[in-house]
């Protein structure tokens, strides 16, 4: 029996240590908890950061979120207010997608008064060489925008790099 027992402790032994956040179905299990706990803070930057990491759940949940189609159980208001918090952030610190995204709503937000906004942030992100905020601003009338006081080198300019 203790040649049986120690047999077991030495097989143990031998199996590779896994940690708990190990798999990607561990690191979603713990997204999940988080977000059903109320832990929206930890929800929100441990999300964003498997996503950059390159988790493919956490990217496609970043990206809902940042577009907007998220299911409204998985953003209630203090997530959404979160992450307008994060996003906001991470433009001001010169993340050209953030940049992208923030023009973007504001572009698509049907207030006028937000084109400049939305040229603004359009314009840092292309700048930074992000070819879709370079075919948004490509595909706007130059004239169109320099009517309205605003300003862009990428205006009018489709181009393909």
């Amino acid at each position: 029996m203790p040649l049986l027992l120690a047999l077991l402790c030495v097989c143990l032994l031998a199996l590779p240590a896994r940690a708990a956040d190990d798999t990607e179905r561990d690191r979603y299990s713990r997204f999940i908890h988080l977000m059903h706990d109320k832990h929206y803070e930890q929800a929100v930057e441990f999300a964003f950061a498997r996503a950059k990491a390159g988790d493919g759940w956490a990217r496609t949940q970043v990206e809902n979120w940042n577009n907007g189609s998220a299911d409204p159980d998985e953003a209630p208001p203090e997530v959404t207010r979160l992450l307008a918090a994060r996003l906001n952030k991470a433009a001001q610190q010169g993340d050209a997608e953030s940049q992208f995204v923030l023009g973007m709503r504001a572009l698509q937000s049907g207030d006028t008064g937000r084109l400049r906004e939305a040229v603004g942030w359009l314009n840092k992100a292309a700048d930074q060489g992000h070819a879709p905020a370079r075919y948004v601003l490509g595909s706007m009338s130059r004239k169109a925008l320099d009517a309205r006081g605003i300003q862009s080198p990428h205006a009018g300019k489709l181009t393909r790099e």
